[in-house]
């Protein structure tokens, strides 16, 4: 999608090869509804995109994000992922403006448990991230090196559920 946001449901779905019905603009909101399955999120889909705020998966149809998803998205702030149980790495890289991360069920954190870039380059930001329980103790008893990660640059709030 790069530097833009779509007005046509058709090329929201060539992009992310999905069945979405209808795209419903409102000012600078867009709501796509109507996909009946679920899919990963490909590489890059959003990456640079400087119009794009928030992202929430009223659905739960997104099963994973792939890498570079959201890649220096600067005005990106709300990401909410409910059903994605897996990232790449460098999803949320660069995207300095985050400050609410919501994956409850993502057993699989960039990867590895280490650091996979994620998070990479943000910081200073007061950020909240809700991620399953699994990656509390996933890397040798110590959380997953891209939560560390968070946790070390910014003043976060790490939800595990």
């Amino acid at each position: 999608i790069g530097n833009a946001l779509f007005t046509d449901i058709g090329d929201y779905n060539t992009v992310l090869g999905s069945d979405f019905t209808t795209l419903t603009v409102d000012g600078n909101d867009q709501l796509l509804t109507g996909n009946s399955t679920t899919f990963a999120m490909p590489s890059g889909v959003f990456e640079f995109n400087a119009f794009i705020v928030a992202v929430n998966d009223q659905a739960e149809s997104i099963t994973s994000l792939g890498q570079t998803a959201f890649l220096g998205c600067p005005l990106l702030t709300t990401a909410i992922f409910p059903a994605c149980t897996s990232t790449s790495d460098s999803t949320f890289r660069d995207s300095l403006a985050l400050t609410t991360v919501s994956l409850p069920l993502c057993a699989d954190l960039g990867g590895t448990t280490g650091d996979d870039d994620v998070f990479k380059n943000i910081s200073g930001q007061t950020i909240t991230l809700t991620i399953a329980a699994s990656r509390a103790t996933c890397n040798g008893g110590n959380p997953d090196g891209d939560i560390v990660y968070l946790a070390a640059n910014n003043t976060a709030t790490i939800i595990y559920v």
